[in-house]
C-alpha cells in the first residue's frame, strides 16, 4: 500500500509574491519590499515529502485598459490559448472576452488557485504578456501549503494557521526570517529592484525529517479506518512504536464526520485524549504489587464474580473461582486485581500512588508537538479521592492516561525497563546539511527490577497464548500484550453507556522490535464493544503486515533495524524497466521512480488519492517511449 494525491514536485516560489504589483498608486516611488523567507519542508523518517510550500495564483482581466487595437487583434488568441489550457470551448472564451470588452469589466474573472508554473504560462499569453495596465492581466498570489502524501499523519503534521502539530511546535525552525529590499516603481506598475548594497537576504526556514515511516503509516491507517467501518465506531487511534529508539513510526488518528459519514484525520486522539483506560493498566498494578512483594506469583484469589466495597460493586463478566495471579491478568479480572490491590494497599495507599509516580505514570511526557493531554493519577488528599478509588484505579477507572502515554509505558517493558519519551522528530536540515539531531531521550532507566519484568513479560504473552486475546494468537509471530474495554459514562446505566476497546502490545515477544497501542472509541455496542474483538485484531494485522515483507525476520540472529525498514518501504520493481517492462508499482516511492519513468520515455497520470488500487498497463506489460503509465489511488476502502 501507498499514498499519493498528486505526482510529488517541488516548485519554485517566487520570492517577489505580494499584491504590491497590481498596486496603482505611483506616488511612493521606492519603498522598501519584503522578501518572503520559504518555509521549511517536512519530510518522512524515509524520505517522502509530507508538507510542503507552494505558490498558487488567482487570475483576472482589466479589459478596459487594454487598446482597441491590440484587443481587436489578438482576442482569438487569446481565446484559442485559454480553450487549449483549461480545456473549455474556443466560443465560450471568445464571447466572454467581448462581452466583457463591450461592458468595459475591469475585473473578468479568469482562473483561481492556479500553480506558478501555469501562472508563468498564462502570463506569456497573447495579450496578457503586455503586463498589468497594457494587457489587463491582474494576478494575486498566495503561500499555501500542501500535503503532497494526503492524509498520511495529517493531523500529527499539524496546520501552520492553527499553529498545531509538528508546524505549530516547530514553527520557530521551519518559517525562516524575512529579507528586504529597497524597490522602485516604474511604468506599468512593476518594482524593479535597486542596487543589492541594501539587500538583506531571507533566512530559509529549516527542513524537518521526521521518524514516520510511510509504509507502516499506510498499514496502520488502513487497518484502524477498517475496524471504524466494520464496527461503526465514533473515532479512533492507532500508534506504532521502534522499542529500542522510541521513535514513533506510524499514527494515525480517524474520527467520523458528522455531516458526510466519512472518517479524517480532524483531532490527535492518540497525544491529546486523556481517557479512562481500563483494564490496560491492570499492568501497573500488578508490577507495583511484584516490586513491593505485596504480590507473587503463587497468590490466589477466589473471583467470584463481584466484589462489594461500601456499597459499590465491582464484578466480572464471569464467573472464575480462585485463580492464581497469571490467571487474574491473562483473563483480566476485576475482581482478582481489585481484590488485591486494595488488601494490600487500602491502609497505605500513598505507597501505591507514589509507585505510579516513579513509573512516570503521572506527570506529562513533555512531546515535542502540542496538544499532550494531561495524566490524571488522583493522590489521598486530592479531591477527586474517594473511599472506593484505590480498588477501581486497580482495573483503571478514576484515572487519566493518553494513548501514547500507556504505549510509552509498555514500550519500556519491552525495552527491559528503560521508559523512552516517544519521539516524532529525528533531526533538522538546511540545504540538506543536519542542523540538528534530536536525540533518543531516556524518561526513566529503571522502570523496576528485571525480576518483575521477566514476571510481567510471560503474564502479557500469557494474555495472547491463552487469555483474552488468545483469538489472535499467530504461532509464526510471538505477540505479547493487553486488552482493554472500557466503560464511558456508566453512571447512565448500561442503555445509554458506550465502551473504548483497546488493545496495547509488542512484537515479536521473544526479542521486541515494535511497540504498538489501537484505541477505538465507542464502536456500536450492537456488533461488538470488547477489546479483544475491536482492537486486537488491528493489532495483530499491523504486526502481520509489517513482518509479510521480511518472511525471514523471526529466523534471523541479528537484525539490522534501519535495513528492516528499508525492506518494508521499498518493494521496488524498478529493475523491470531496463527490459521495457511496466514496473509494479506497489509500495514504489512515486518520487524515486518518477525520474526513472519519465527517462524511459513513460508519462505518469496520477488520479485519485489515498492508496494505490490500481495500475494501466498491468506489471510487466511491454512499453514504448510515450506510453501512458496510470496510477489510481481512492480512499475508498
Amino acid at each position: 500500500m501507498f499514498f499519493a494525491s498528486v505526482i510529488v514536485k517541488l516548485f519554485i516560489i517566487e520570492k517577489n509574491c505580494d499584491l504590491h504589483e497590481n498596486d496603482r498608486d505611483n506616488t511612493t516611488k521606492i519603498q522598501r519590499k519584503r522578501i518572503a523567507a520559504l518555509r521549511g519542508n517536512i519530510y518522512s523518517g524515509d524520505g517522502y515529502l509530507l508538507a510542503t510550500s507552494t505558490s498558487k495564483y488567482d487570475i483576472r482581466m482589466d479589459v478596459s485598459v487594454v487598446r482597441e487595437d491590440l484587443f481587436s487583434q489578438k482576442v482569438r488568441e487569446l481565446s484559442d490559448s485559454l480553450s487549449a489550457f483549461f480545456g473549455k470551448n474556443y466560443k465560450y472564451y471568445l464571447d466572454r472576452l467581448l462581452k466583457a470588452k463591450k461592458e468595459n469589466n475591469r475585473y473578468l474573472f479568469i482562473a483561481k488557485n492556479i500553480s506558478h508554473s501555469e501562472f508563468l504560462r498564462i502570463k506569456d499569453f497573447p495579450i496578457f504578456r503586455h503586463g498589468r495596465y497594457s494587457g489587463g492581466f491582474i494576478y494575486s498570489c498566495k503561500i499555501t501549503r500542501e500535503n503532497p502524501l494526503g492524509d498520511i499523519a495529517s493531523r500529527t503534521i499539524g496546520h501552520v494557521n492553527n499553529k498545531i502539530g509538528i508546524e505549530g511546535w516547530f514553527d520557530f525552525i521551519l518559517r525562516g526570517k524575512d529579507g528586504s529590499r529597497l524597490k522602485q516603481k516604474i511604468f506599468g506598475g512593476n518594482w524593479k529592484p535597486l542596487n543589492d548594497d541594501d539587500k538583506i537576504e531571507p533566512d530559509n526556514g529549516e527542513d524537518i525529517h521526521l521518524t514516520i515511516n510511510t509504509g507502516i503509516q499506510d498499514i496502520a491507517h488502513y487497518e484502524l479506518l477498517k475496524s471504524l467501518k466494520k464496527f461503526k465506531a465514533d473515532h479512533g487511534c492507532v500508534v506504532v512504536m521502534e522499542v529500542k529508539t522510541g521513535n514513533v513510526l506510524a499514527i494515525s488518528n480517524l474520527g467520523k464526520d458528522e455531516s458526510s459519514g466519512l472518517y479524517q484525520e480532524n483531532k490527535n486522539y492518540a497525544v491529546w485524549e486523556s481517557v479512562e483506560p481500563g483494564s490496560t493498566f491492570k499492568l501497573a498494578s500488578v508490577m507495583i504489587g511484584l516490586e513491593d512483594g505485596t504480590m507473587s506469583i503463587s497468590d490466589k484469589v477466589n473471583t467470584d464474580g463481584k466484589l462489594s466495597i461500601y456499597g459499590n460493586v465491582i464484578e466480572d463478566m464471569h464467573s472464575w473461582g480462585v485463580l492464581g495471579l497469571q490467571e487474574i491478568f491473562e483473563k483480566s479480572s476485576n475482581v482478582g486485581v481489585a481484590k488485591l490491590v486494595y488488601d494490600k494497599y487500602k491502609d497505605r495507599p500513598l505507597d501505591f500512588i507514589n509507585r505510579l509516580y516513579k513509573m512516570n505514570l503521572g506527570q506529562k511526557l513533555d512531546l515535542s508537538i502540542k496538544g499532550e493531554g494531561i495524566p490524571l493519577i488522583p493522590t489521598p488528599k486530592g479531591r477527586e479521592w474517594s473511599a472506593i478509588t484505590l480498588a477501581w484505579m486497580a482495573f483503571g477507572y478514576g484515572i487519566r492516561l493518553t494513548p501514547i502515554h500507556v504505549l510509552a509505558f509498555y514500550n519500556a517493558v519491552a525495552n527491559d525497563g528503560v521508559m523512552l519519551k516517544p519521539r516524532f522528530v529525528l533531526e533538522t536540515r538546511e540545504r540538506g546539511i543536519t542542523k540538528k539531531v534530536f536525540p533518543v531521550e531516556v524518561i526513566n532507566p529503571i522502570l523496576c527490577s528485571k525480576s518483575t519484568l521477566d514476571k510481567v513479560k510471560k503474564m502479557l504473552e500469557g494474555v495472547v497464548l491463552r487469555g483474552t486475546a488468545k483469538e489472535i494468537y499467530d504461532s509464526k509471530l510471538p505477540m505479547a500484550g493487553k486488552t482493554g474495554t472500557t466503560q464511558l459514562e456508566y453512571w447512565k446505566g448500561r442503555e445509554k453507556m458506550g465502551y473504548i476497546s483497546s488493545f496495547v502490545g509488542y512484537f515479536p515477544a521473544d526479542k521486541p522490535l515494535y511497540s504498538c497501542i489501537v484505541v477505538i472509541n465507542k464502536p456500536d455496542k450492537k456488533i461488538n464493544y470488547y477489546g479483544s474483538t475491536v482492537a486486537a485484531p488491528v493489532f495483530r494485522n499491523i504486526a502481520q503486515k509489517i513482518f509479510s515483507s521480511i518472511p525471514s525476520v523471526l529466523e534471523a540472529e541479528e537484525l539490522d533495524l534501519n535495513k528492516l525498514k528499508d525492506k518494508i518501504r521499498d518493494n521496488d520493481n524498478l529493475s523491470s524497466l531496463k527490459k521495457n517492462k511496466i514496473p509494479d508499482m506497489y509500495g514504489v516511492s512515486l518520487e524515486r521512480a518518477l525520474p526513472e519513468l519519465e527517462k524511459k520515455g513513460l508519462k505518469v497520470k496520477v488520479k485519485g488519492m489515498g492508496i494505490l488500487v490500481d495500475q494501466h498497463p498491468k506489471p510487466g506489460t511491454s512499453f514504448k517511449e510515450g506510453s501512458v503509465l496510470i496510477l489510481k489511488f481512492s480512499q475508498d476502502i
